[in-house]
């Protein structure tokens, strides 16, 4: 699951420049044009933390997450018949939902490991692995630039 969803987040950060360029901005424009995203998804992954820590739950929050960043998807999917500002909308619920459940599932699998020793080779494991997505974020940008 948390390589999935890590192949999302580096995905995003590879086709967020060029699809913010579609819409008609400057290189640079378009780079500022990322910032709120990012800070939307930042507030949201670290509001959805505190909340699932006071429930005690993380499986929902994982599903939610990845239900928003589908919504995303599929408006991503659409791109070219739907408006600038959809197209906006979707990036960030791709953000938002990638960055809720990759904070999610990096404590779900500290709470599913008993002893210290084991919870911090699970989670170097976890995210060991998480990181290699980056190899298929790059092939998936490499294919499917610049749309």
């Amino acid at each position: 699951m948390y390589f999935g969803i890590v192949t999302t987040t580096y995905a995003f950060s590879f086709f967020t420049p060029t699809i913010l360029k579609q819409l008609g901005w400057t290189a640079v424009r378009a780079q500022v044009m990322s910032i709120p995203i990012y800070i939307f998804a930042m507030a949201l992954s670290l509001a959805t933390a505190v909340v699932s820590d006071r429930l005690r739950h993380r499986f929902a929050f994982t599903l939610a997450g990845c239900l928003v960043a589908t919504v995303g998807y599929i408006l991503l999917l659409c791109q070219q018949s739907i408006p600038v500002a959809a197209r906006y909308f979707a990036l960030y619920a791709v953000t938002g939902g990638g960055f809720i459940t990759q904070a999610i599932l990096l404590g779900l699998v500290s709470n599913n490991v008993a002893g210290h020793y084991k919870i911090s080779i699970a989670a170097a494991v976890q995210v060991g692995f998480g990181n290699c997505s980056g190899l298929v974020a790059s092939n998936i940008f490499e294919e499917e630039a610049p749309t």
